[in-house]
């Protein structure tokens, strides 16, 4: 066959118009599948491999189709409902409903409306918790936390993973039980995160022997080089890495550049790295574009590989996996299979929708583009992908050392969490003292033993100090790496910060859980109406909450409390109470699916007998031609045998005398030429039939071959349709199952983001609508980024309080004498937490509480306890030889050390004895010496000591000028328990 009739023939069989490229794509495609197989199937021959390759395409190419319009639908679906939830959002001030609908969709408002917290910043809050607390309490639980901590079975657990998810696989391999044991709850998460992907329209498969999500180290990576990186990759891929590639030298390089230039690290690039650029089709170019995964030969190459190029251990790369995944699962749940085009479309279609109705609220909308889109950027990840990887690494290695060094007194200052958790709890109805008694009971109790225990585990509650994230309360905009990260972990460990915020916020869960447990026997319309607003802020609905309420919650102490888990022991008749639309339209579609396949079976029955028909009438085949000179020969054959029977008969006359010889002989001659002849023409007349069936044949053969493969094609679809329609109960089965755990995740979702967010409310935590005030759209690496992030550092929980405790204050729909006790409470309260926290800083430092009565004292305490971070330790007084404290910590504490230091050098330009100075600035900006419980023995032993001897009378003037800027006295003085010119009296001066 020519090959232009070849492409011809594959335009016809594929129904549609495709180029020459698309073809081209195609073929190669299946040659390479052939090649594959041909490793696999050495008994197939070249045809058979090529037919085996071109059908397992087609079942792809089938698959993908089928997940499009599946997604086609799933994205219609949300995309309606977003829509309806944005044209039901309220205006509020000058700030229209849509506006308020899409960050509400998006990071959530204080304003209350029906959903107005359940924005996907609670949700991927919430997947984050469920999955990487659940995973390391079951650790806890286990005995494993701390083994899984030091990464000293990791290698064991590796290969226990690789074994248990790969086919044949050997689990129990390593003879450990804590590898198997580790490796069977990793397991389980992993699957949970994967099916949540999957429910929300993801196609994510479990491939052979998967450990975990590979982290590559671009710094690490690009200083190696290609070569040595590439003899790595190839030591420890496995061959079906390379399946289906042309040119494997051509897609490590693209690896590389992917990795060292960072781009896996975008959402597109999540899955793995994308194949060089093709001309082709549609869908096929979708196939084909699909992200590559690195296949590792074994659990040990893995290993060895993570070790050379990438970071952390094995339980960080395995967190970093469930991370990735409940932020996509959340985006995905709201915004579909391509949330950012999804984002885009809404924003364009509400501008058009309203462009007629309200004019004004375009122009806001359109005004409000930019801070929209930053916070969907903190949302889909693409705020922190630095643009400049060693500038982000150096900056937030800056700012992290900053942390430890200023940070040893913030567990003194927090707390003011006590007022902040009494004014949230109190917004949700729970009695102001009982807000303020936890507050104490928290520091005791912890995360809890025993019942407690376990409704704070199942809460997923006061992870932060487990997940290293503390640092997040005071530096939202930074991601520390690798020693740095682990530093200051052990320094908010060591200073006590992470049992405080864990204790604080299992508590203030705790007590939402007991608050609502109690309300268990009542109906939604007579719950409280600050509850009824809580739930409603969540999406919880009337009848959800009737749900909820038959089901057992767990208890402790005696007293019930609700736990997201309760969603999950719903009964089927409770869910199909809350989801009865639903599935009456899955039933109705299974029906209309069965009458349609019916009706089809029926066309393919008329089609059938049609073709069979065909068959019959076609027309002469080649043994029709060789029946007609058969006929001829048989009728031949019988002529010849009457033929001969009379000339016996004549012989026969002859020999008894009856006849002459000569007779006999001339009727003989006579007979058989007359014989002769008559076959001639009988033999003539037969071979110009058989020519003229001859001609007719091909015509007729090519009719009956194409009737006989329509009649294959309707047999196989046939065969399929009465699969389909054989597998339909069982598959409405599957829909309605599905259909029902949907409805019990979405309601556990809702109740997990509800503790989550509120529980962020009570402790002060900032959030990605927080972040992303504090970035304003810039990336980690630029030079406005991280000049931002640098004046911004401490200025994260500030800016949360405003945010969130003032928001809601003043936003979140109390009315009337109710709003005014909570802005007054929340002033009040924490002003006077604010003071105490001064005075306990005050205490450490070895100094007298500032007077009372001074004005000045309140107006300090006041911006302490409402969240001024460092701005309150300025106006409490902290002394700066330098005079423009206030400026420089506006700066930021990088930029006012910068400063600081600065000064120094131009006091020794003009000569000054700044070895004291320089002292002091070492002293302020190093990690773990100012720790609040051991900053005064420091300084008293050793610190004062040095800068008295660097710098005599230093002590005495330091006392005076403390007096005067502060109105304070030092408890011990340092002058007196240290002479002139330094040497220790500390005693002596304690007796006088």
């Amino acid at each position: 066959m020519a090959w232009d009739d070849c492409l011809g023939e594959i335009r016809k069989a594929a129904g549609k118009d495709l180029s020459d490229d698309d073809i081209h794509v195609m073929l190669e495609d299946i040659q390479l599948r052939a090649d594959r197989m041909r490793r696999e199937r050495v008994d197939l021959s070249q045809a058979e491999l090529l037919r085996a390759a071109a059908r397992e395409a087609g079942a792809e190419a089938e698959m993908a189709a089928r997940i499009e319009a599946r997604n086609a639908k799933i994205n219609l679906v949300k995309r309606i409902n977003r829509r309806e939830f944005y044209e039901s959002a309220p205006t509020v001030g000058g700030r229209p409903g849509i506006v308020m609908g899409l960050e509400a969709k998006l990071v959530g408002v204080n304003t209350p409306f029906a959903g107005s917290r359940l924005s996907v910043a609670a949700q991927q809050n919430a997947l984050r918790r469920d999955y990487m607390v659940g995973l390391t309490t079951e650790f806890e639980r286990a005995g494993l936390y701390e083994t899984m901590r030091s990464g000293l079975i990791d290698r064991a657990i590796a290969r226990e993973l690789f074994e248990m998810t790969r086919e044949g696989g050997q689990p129990g391999i390593t003879g450990s039980d804590p590898a198997k044991q580790a490796a069977n709850i990793i397991n389980r998460y992993q699957t949970l995160a994967r099916d949540g992907l999957n429910r929300e329209g993801g196609w994510v498969g479990q491939y052979d022997g998967y450990i975990a999500r590979t982290a590559h180290d671009p710094d690490k990576i690009r200083q190696g080089g290609f070569a040595a990186w590439r003899g790595k990759a190839l030591d420890g891929l496995d061959e079906k890495t390379f399946d289906g590639l042309p040119d494997r030298e051509a897609f490590l390089r693209g690896v590389y550049n992917a990795l060292v230039t960072g781009v896996h690290l975008t959402p597109d690039g999540m899955q793995g790295f994308k194949d060089p650029a093709f001309k082709g089709g549609g869908n096929l170019a979708k196939r084909l574009s699909q992200g590559r995964v690195l296949h590792w030969r074994d659990a040990d190459a893995w290993m060895d590989y993570q070790a050379a190029y990438g970071h952390g251990n094995l339980v960080e790369a395995v967190l970093r996996g469930l991370d990735q995944a409940a932020k996509s699962t959340a985006l995905m749940r709201e915004f579909g299979t391509n949330p950012r085009a999804e984002f885009d479309a809404d924003m364009q279609a509400l501008a058009e929708a309203w462009r007629d109705r309200d004019p004004d609220a375009v122009i806001a909308l359109k005004e409000s583009r930019k801070w929209l889109a930053n916070r969907f950027d903190e949302l889909d990840g693409t705020a922190s992908m630095p643009v400049n990887r060693l500038g982000a690494r150096i900056g937030s290695g800056v700012r992290a050392w900053e942390s430890m060094s200023k940070l040893g007194g913030a567990t003194l200052s927090a707390i003011t969490d006590v007022p902040l958790k009494a004014a949230e709890l109190r917004y949700q109805g729970v009695n102001l003292l009982q807000g303020y008694a936890d507050g104490v009971m928290s520091l005791f109790r912890g995360r809890g033993a025993g019942e407690t225990r376990e409704v704070i585990d199942l809460l997923r509650a006061g992870s932060e100090g487990m997940l290293g994230h503390i640092a997040g309360r005071f530096d939202a905009a930074d991601s520390t790496p690798g020693t740095l990260s682990k530093l200051t972990n052990v320094f908010f460990r060591w200073s006590g910060l992470g049992y405080w915020t864990d204790a604080q916020r299992a508590g203030a869960e705790f007590v939402m859980a007991r608050h609502l447990g109690a309300l268990q026997d009542r109906d939604f319309a007579a719950l409280p109406e600050q509850t009824q607003r809580m739930l409603t802020l969540f999406n919880v609905r009337p009848d959800e909450w009737e749900a909820l309420r038959g089901v057992e919650w767990v208890q402790a102490d005696g007293r019930a409390h609700l736990t997201p888990d309760a969603a999950s022991r719903l009964g089927n008749d409770q869910v199909d109470g809350l989801i009865g639309g639903a599935l009456d339209g899955i039933r109705q579609s299974a029906l209309d699916r069965m009458e349609r396949l019916v009706g089809s079976l029926d066309q393919l029955e008329t089609r059938l007998a049609k073709h069979e028909a065909t068959v019959g009438q076609a027309g002469p085949t080649h043994a029709d031609v060789e029946r007609v000179g058969m006929d001829a020969t048989v009728a031949g054959v019988a002529r010849y045998q009457d033929g001969i029977q009379r000339l016996r008969q004549d012989i026969r006359d002859m020999l008894a005398g009856d006849r002459s010889h000569n007779d006999v002989h001339r009727h003989l001659v006579r007979e058989i030429g007359a014989m002769a002849r008559t076959e001639r023409e009988i033999a003539a007349k037969a071979e110009r039939r058989m020519a003229r069936l001859a001609e007719r044949v091909p015509t007729a053969q090519e009719a009956r071959e194409q009737a006989a493969a329509s009649i294959a094609r309707i047999h196989q679809d046939m065969l399929r349709h009465l699969e389909e329609l054989d597998g339909l109960p069982a598959r409405l089965d599957e829909q309605i199952a599905r259909a029902r755990d949907g409805a019990r995740t979405d309601l556990a979702i809702k109740l997990h983001s509800y503790f989550s967010d509120r529980g962020e409310y009570a402790v002060i935590n900032p959030g990605a609508r927080e972040r992303a005030m504090l970035r304003r759209g810039t990336q980690a690496g630029t030079l406005e980024g991280e000049a931002l992030r640098f004046i911004t550092q401490f200025k994260a929980f500030p800016v949360a309080v405003i945010s969130k405790t003032w928001g809601r204050d003043l936003y979140g729909g109390e009315r009337g004498m109710g709003r005014a006790a909570g802005v007054v409470h929340t002033l009040v309260a924490t002003t006077v937490m604010g003071y105490v926290a001064g005075m306990l800083k005050d205490l450490a430092k070895g100094r007298a509480p500032r007077d009372p009565a001074d004005p000045r004292v309140w107006g300090a305490a006041f911006l302490q306890g409402g969240g001024a971070g460092l701005f309150g330790d300025f106006l409490l007084g902290q002394y700066s030889r330098f005079g423009n404290r206030f400026l420089e910590s506006a700066a930021g504490p990088t930029l006012s050390g910068a400063g600081e230091l600065l000064n120094i050098w131009a006091g020794l330009r003009e000569g000054h004895d700044e070895k004291a100075a320089t002292f002091r600035w070492a002293l302020s900006n190093t990690p773990f010496i100012n720790m609040f419980y051991s900053r005064m023995a420091l300084d008293y032993l050793f610190l004062y000591q040095v800068q008295e001897a660097m710098n005599p009378g230093f002590l005495r003037r330091f006392e005076q000028r403390v007096a005067k800027d502060n109105n304070q006295r030092f408890i011990f003085s340092p002058s007196r328990a240290i002479p002139y010119g330094g040497g220790n009296r500390l005693f002596e001066g304690i007796r006088e």
